[in-house]
């Protein structure tokens, strides 16, 4: 069994430069916020989602929903709950400590009321009974371990985040979904130490934009995602640390579901866990990212179908490199929830790895 890795000291979090008689007002607005977005998430994974590129910009007035087909206002409600959430960000981020605390609010709320951090979780309502473990790669402060806790309540979870800030909060997770252990330590393709990019604004570090790959904290697009427009990029200083990385072939585990989330730097990752993927055969539920190619050339030979999932009826849809998410499924051809295969699937795959 891996056993939790432990800290000198808790990592102090940052002061902030917001009077502190704002803190109780804004937290106020939060939660309120909170549970109005939970109330969007409602609508929107409970309908089609198309390709994130068909949202509507926030810049832009949403048609009216009478008139709209219902693709397009699955893709009107899937663009107002991102631009409530950035709001929500942006407030808390602003005000400075409170912005570490919000994370813990959003995993006890969201637990509570059954809502997953992203909607492409509720697949693993399919997996209720499976009991082996969920390893989840880049745990930032624990939001996929809640999220699939929502739909599994036995299966042993394990957390690996790199980014010691989120020690509390791992801490606190594991008093929420039990059984669950986690590793402040990194996941890529050789064991050692490597360089974490912390961006940060105001003294306050914007842990979910934390990564091995420089190149994708400077993208701005990542930014407004997060926050919407109301931070400018001369206010991001990025802060470099080093931390402890291993191969995932090194741990020691079995997964059965193994979530990877680690900004651009997922090739690595399944670089390093090529035995663990051909003996044990995981699920594996990865990021989109710009190099999501490599992560298809590393998985083809194992006979690994990409797709994506179907919120209205619960199931995946292989991925045809037009119906790309945020979330995409790698899932091994054999297994009975994979997606419907032709021959033309089973070329992509070097004979002698077909499965049997």
């Amino acid at each position: 069994m891996i056993v939790p890795s432990r800290s000198s000291k808790a990592q102090r979090r940052p002061r902030s430069d917001v009077a502190g008689t704002r803190s109780s007002a804004a937290t106020g607005r939060l939660v309120r916020g909170s549970v109005a977005c939970m109330d969007e998430m409602t609508e929107s994974t409970s309908q089609p989602r198309g390709s994130h590129d068909s949202a509507a910009p926030a810049n832009q007035p949403l048609a009216s929903s009478q008139e709209a087909p219902p693709a397009v206002r699955s893709a009107q409600s899937e663009a107002r709950r991102l631009q409530l959430i950035a709001r929500l960000r942006l407030l808390a981020l602003r005000a400075g400590p409170l912005y570490q605390g919000t994370r813990s609010l959003e995993n006890i709320a969201r637990f509570s009321l059954r809502r997953p951090h992203e909607p492409d979780f509720a697949f693993f309502e399919r997996f209720s009974d499976e009991s082996g473990l969920f390893l989840d790669v880049g745990a930032n402060a624990g939001m996929s371990a809640v999220s699939f806790r929502i739909f599994n309540k036995c299966a042993p979870i394990l957390s690996l985040e790199p980014n010691p800030i989120h020690e509390r909060d791992l801490r606190f997770v594991g008093r929420l979904v039990k059984p669950y252990e986690y590793r402040l330590i990194g996941a890529g393709d050789e064991n050692g130490f490597a360089t974490l990019y912390v961006p940060i604004y105001r003294s306050v570090a914007i842990t979910p934009l934390a990564t091995f790959e420089r190149r994708v904290i400077e993208a701005d697009w990542r930014l407004e995602l997060l926050f919407g427009s109301g931070i400018r990029r001369e206010d991001i200083v990025i802060v470099e640390r080093r931390v402890p990385v291993v191969r995932v072939d090194d741990l020691g585990v079995t997964p059965a579901i193994v979530k990877i989330d680690v900004e651009g730097f997922e090739p690595a990752v399944i670089l390093g866990m090529q035995e663990t993927i051909k003996n044990h055969r995981p699920l594996l539920l990865l990021e989109w990212s710009r190099d999501f190619g490599k992560v298809e050339e590393l998985l083809r030979p194992h006979g690994y179908v990409t797709s994506v999932f179907e919120p209205r009826t619960r199931t995946l849809r292989l991925f045809d490199g037009s119906n790309k998410s945020l979330n995409m499924f790698c899932i091994p051809a054999e297994h009975p929830l994979a997606p419907r295969r032709t021959e033309d699937t089973y070329k992509r795959y070097e004979p002698s790895r077909r499965p049997g």
